[in-house]
């Protein structure tokens, strides 16, 4: 009898002994499987990310982040009106650009605004000095819209120009005509890509793509061929400056932020932004056209004309930096 409740009890331990062994293998199981997964999601991340920001600056500090979230931006540009667009910078830009500033390239060589411009292909340019030393350049993103009108208009009534960045499927054969006036009467046109898209985040192939129909599409509505490209949300990689210097389109940045396209509500907090922008000579400030800017434009060229600076366009034939120091 007692031989019998032994062996039965033999046989339940050994039973609970294999249950715990199962439930051991599957905990098991299951941890390494949740590692494996995690490993995988790491190695694409690099991969995909922080590789491609690395190779675009390669011995230069990291700018490729814009404004936001790149893929929020697209949703923006598909689904808002035309004019809706967020600007291309935000804290975490500024943020970045305040540590950065040796990372983009200020042109060194001061030139008259009659001089060819040697400006550097492959890099980014956020400054042009000139021989009076009292230029600076504005210039507008976005467009065009039912808003590039106006600013044309003031630009006009003060007698300045300045440079525009335009969304490649945005622009009608209207407002090509009307570009076309714009540039013969000395402002600049430039791409802002076709659907203000972030390059840094897209391959090699579809950036040619993009930029190379940007450019012919914009060139062939205005009537004049487009040489200057500003990345939406100051996204690039190595692809970018590798392309553009092959296609031979500048990369245009700022140093001067207006965060204008933030400010619908609170217009004359552009006009202090730029006032605590450090504005210096030489400087590229980024404006974008909406209807805020609309409004304050007027007081921003009436206080950059107190502190004693001119107005330009960016250089309608510029000479690359390499032919000119040859």
């Amino acid at each position: 009898m007692n031989f019998d409740r032994e062996k039965e009890l033999r046989v339940q331990r050994s039973r609970l002994q294999e249950v715990r062994s199962r439930k051991a293998r599957r905990r098991s199981i299951f941890i390494w499987s949740a590692i494996v997964c995690l490993g995988i999601i790491i190695l694409i991340n690099l991969i995909f990310h922080p590789l491609d920001k690395y190779l675009a600056h390669a011995n230069e500090p990291d700018i490729t982040v814009g404004k936001e979230n790149p893929a929020q931006g697209k949703e923006n540009t598909t689904q808002q009106p035309t004019n809706s667009l967020q600007g291309d910078t935000n804290k975490q830009q500024q943020q970045i650009q305040q540590q950065t500033q040796e990372g983009t390239t200020q042109v060194q060589e001061q030139v008259s605004q009659e001089d060819p411009h040697p400006l550097p292909l492959g890099k980014l340019i956020d400054n042009i000095p000139t021989k009076d030393n009292k230029t600076v350049y504005l210039t507008f993103d976005d467009g065009p819209n039912e808003h590039t009108a106006e600013i044309v208009s003031i630009l006009e009534k003060n007698k300045i120009n300045a440079s525009f960045f335009w969304i490649g499927e945005k622009v009608t054969d209207k407002m090509g005509e009307f570009g076309h006036q714009m540039i013969e009467k000395g402002n600049v046109i430039g791409s802002h890509t076709m659907r203000h898209d972030a390059l840094g985040k897209e391959s090699g192939a579809k950036q040619k793509s993009d930029l190379t129909q940007a450019a012919s599409l914009i060139g062939n509505k205005v009537g004049h061929k487009v040489t200057y490209m500003r990345p939406p949300y100051g996204s690039v990689n190595a692809e970018t400056r590798k392309i553009t210097k092959e296609l031979g389109q500048y990369i245009m940045f700022w140093d001067v932020d207006s965060l204008d396209w933030s400010l619908a509500h609170n217009p004359e907090k552009i006009l202090t932004n730029i006032k605590n922008g450090n504005v210096k000579p030489g400087s590229i400030i980024l404006m974008h056209e909406r209807k805020q800017t609309v409004e304050m434009l007027p007081k921003v060229i009436e206080y950059l004309r107190s502190q004693g600076y001119n107005f330009a366009a960016l250089p309608a034939s510029p000479v690359p930096e390499e032919t000119k120091t040859k």
